[in-house]
């Protein structure tokens, strides 16, 4: 292995820290995607999954006192901090 865990392995990795089974946690994870930078990139806007759950968020907070403002939401996601490139070792 170059360094990455295979599925399984990490599953069972996983699921020893988690107090579940490997099986479990490759359920509960089945169809997730890790975005990498360039998918990450593509997140800031104004439209989209990731701006109804900043709104979704911003409602359930605010409706709970936990912000002491709404937020205004006018930049909900920046890439600026991203690195510009990726090394591969």
């Amino acid at each position: 292995m170059s360094g990455r865990a295979t599925r399984p392995t990490a599953a069972f990795r996983m699921a020893i820290r988690l107090g579940v089974t490997g099986q479990q946690v490759l359920d509960a994870f089945r169809g997730l995607t890790l975005p990498d930078i360039d998918a990450n990139r593509t997140l800031p806007g104004t439209t989209g999954s990731v701006r109804l759950a900043d709104e979704r968020l911003n409602r359930f907070m605010s409706e709970r006192g936990l912000l002491e403002r709404p937020d205004s939401l006018d930049r909900p996601v920046s890439a600026e901090y991203l690195p510009r490139r990726v090394s591969v070792p």
